[in-house]
């Protein structure tokens, strides 16, 4: 009987997820006390990731970045949220800090072929083209054949080039992945 003691029931393994969903709850709603037309529409509260994900959609950069740092810190398994965080931080010319958080990525999912993109552009952008080629070898997304051989076509630039401009390699994978508009007139 003395181990029986120590079993959670049901009842208390429910509340106690009621309870943390609550609290989540409650913080999201203090953060988000200042949006109150997203609160007059009755719409429920939304995630941190949700928020950081939408404001990167709108290009607030710096905002998108705040917001999946926090989501960041506190599951720093989440790698859907240091992905986007990558991105969001990419797209603000914060390499370094980029660098940071793709190569955390690609440690635990060596297989995640948007990180090993941005880490490959991040790289471009740094002035570092061995790790250019070591970030793109292990790019395979059969899913969009037109990026995955322009990644290809700049590998082997890469490799035959001395002096290739990295800005103009990046820019090539950039407008493939639909991560910088056409030129008009291009």
């Amino acid at each position: 009987m003395a181990d029986d003691s120590k079993k959670i029931s049901r009842r208390d393994l429910l509340m106690g997820g009621v309870r943390r969903l609550r609290k989540n709850a409650e913080s999201i709603a203090q953060l988000r006390a200042d949006d109150s037309p997203l609160k007059r529409a009755g719409k429920p509260p939304v995630s941190m990731f949700d928020l950081g994900e939408r404001a990167l959609a709108e290009g607030e950069l710096d905002k998108a970045a705040q917001r999946l740092r926090e989501c960041v810190k506190a599951d720093p398994n989440d790698l859907l949220a240091r992905l986007k965080l990558g991105e969001a931080l990419y797209r603000l010319d914060k390499f370094i800090q980029a660098r940071v958080e793709l190569d955390r990525i690609l440690r635990t999912d060596s297989e995640n072929h948007l990180a090993r993109l941005y880490l490959g552009l991040t790289m471009c952008k740094m002035g570092k083209p061995d790790k250019v080629k070591a970030a793109w070898e292990g790019y395979f997304e059969p899913e969009n054949l037109e990026l995955q051989r322009e990644i290809n076509i700049q590998l082997a630039f890469l490799e035959t080039e001395e002096d290739l401009d990295l800005d103009e390699v990046a820019a090539c994978v950039e407008r493939v992945a639909g991560l910088r508009p056409e030129r008009e007139g291009a």
